[in-house]
């Protein structure tokens, strides 16, 4: 399984990698999506000659990769624009088990929900 927290420094997640080191201009949507996209393809990521990612991903040479299996979890930060790059990112590149964890304040602790599509 691989957790990765969505955005380093934000939060104290329980998690040892992240999506972003930090988000510049959160209204650049392509720019997010091709971090996350890079990163998940270089942590779970294998080479699959039938996939045909999204038009936002077709420029790149490397872009027919999907999931080799692995579960992804991303523990959320609370910016809805990062999650849904790293959401969008992990459908391109045939992520099939994704679980976002949202954190409950009130119980003080997190709890899943789980990507489907």
């Amino acid at each position: 399984m691989l957790k990765l927290g969505l955005i380093s420094g934000r939060h104290d997640l329980p998690v040892e990698d992240y999506v972003f080191n930090e988000i510049g201009d959160v209204t650049a949507v392509d720019t997010l999506e091709e971090e996350a996209y890079q990163k998940l393809k270089g942590l779970c990521g294998q080479p699959h000659d039938g996939h045909v990612a999204p038009a936002a991903y077709r420029e790149h040479a490397d872009a027919r990769f999907v999931n080799n299996g692995t579960p992804v979890v991303v523990y959320a930060t609370g910016l809805s624009v990062a999650l849904l790059a790293v959401i969008n990112a992990a459908r391109a590149l045939g992520v099939h088990d994704l679980t976002v964890m949202h954190y409950d304040a009130s119980e003080k602790k997190y709890y899943r929900q789980k990507i489907v599509w």
